[in-house]
């Protein structure tokens, strides 16, 4: 049996401005700031090295050098390798999509080899209860041959970035209303995306390094082509939180502080170095002085 080395490519996205948690992200980014211990995007970033990946990309470039920073001395500090966590920074910041392609791009460039293999990806701003393994499994066991895997969960309110799954919850069919044209009411449900996607490196090849979303730059791309996109349902028991808004992340550090209280050995020792006392001149000064305080809260 391969190693899971030599299947896949693990990639966590980090380059977003994290622009609806502004004032706060005016000085970190998003993707650092901390949560019951770590900062956000570790957490998929640890997922991949517990599943067994020797090395996770991740894309950058809002406050890159602060990225880095951050998530390599968490990442030491835990005792992990120098090399396990693989920077690729945006000049020109390239969207989801975008991003994906240019690691597949220079990746395949210093690897030929790394053409065949299918690529794994999670965005950094989200934090769920989900196994990477699981997704494999279900990936390596599809009933048919699928050119991606974008798992989903139950939409609690309406929105326009809704994606259409078929009503037996095998295939992804589209994207927003644009999609739902000519479509029987009773043969789809509407789901959200959980960010959670596995994208063969074929699709990668053939697609160029543009400033687009992964649903504008590959999926639309391979249902326009008659391919299918595989389904896979996120538990609604497990968390999921998308640390998009200010409510976002207090809601998941009100979580995370519930889940870590009763346990000594999971306190708090993560604050952002970059984490400064200007949230004096800002609004959001309840905010600034929570997550500065974690860790003597937590």
């Amino acid at each position: 049996m391969k190693d899971i080395n030599e299947k896949y490519i693990a990639i966590v996205l980090c380059a977003g401005f994290g622009t609806r948690l502004k004032p706060l992200t005016n000085y970190v980014p998003k993707v650092v700031c901390p949560l019951a211990g770590k900062p956000i995007a570790f957490y998929n970033i640890e997922k991949f090295l517990n599943a067994g990946f020797h090395q996770v990309h991740c894309n950058t470039h809002y406050l890159s050098e602060i990225v880095e920073k951050e998530l390599s001395a968490v990442s030491k500090k835990l005792g992990y390798e120098k090399n396990n966590i693989k920077f690729w920074h945006e000049e020109t910041i390239l969207e989801t999509g975008g991003g994906i392609a240019n690691i597949y791009k220079n990746i395949c460039k210093i690897n030929q080899k790394n053409i065949n293999k299918d690529f794994i990806i999670v965005s950094g701003d989200i934090i769920a209860d989900f196994s990477i393994e699981e997704m494999i499994g279900h990936w390596e066991n599809k009933k048919e041959n699928t050119d991606a895997l974008m798992c989903t969960k139950k939409l609690l309110q309406e929105r326009k970035d809704f994606t259409i799954v078929s009503n037996d919850s095998e295939h992804v069919l589209g994207f927003g209303q644009q999609d739902l044209i000519g479509k029987n009411e009773f043969s789809y449900t509407k789901k959200l995306f959980s960010n959670h996607q596995i994208i063969k490196g074929t699709v990668l090849e053939n697609s160029p390094i543009e400033k687009k979303s992964s649903v504008d730059l590959f999926y639309r791309k391979i249902l326009s082509e008659g391919k299918l996109i595989d389904n896979l349902n996120f538990d609604e028991h497990r968390y999921w939180f998308n640390i998009g808004t200010e409510e976002e992340y207090l809601e998941a550090i009100s979580y995370f502080k519930k889940e870590t209280n009763n346990h000594p050995a999971n306190k708090m020792f993560y604050t952002p170095s970059n984490l400064k006392l200007e949230c004096s001149i800002d609004k959001n000064k309840e905010l600034y002085s929570l997550v500065r305080n974690l860790s003597i809260e937590i």
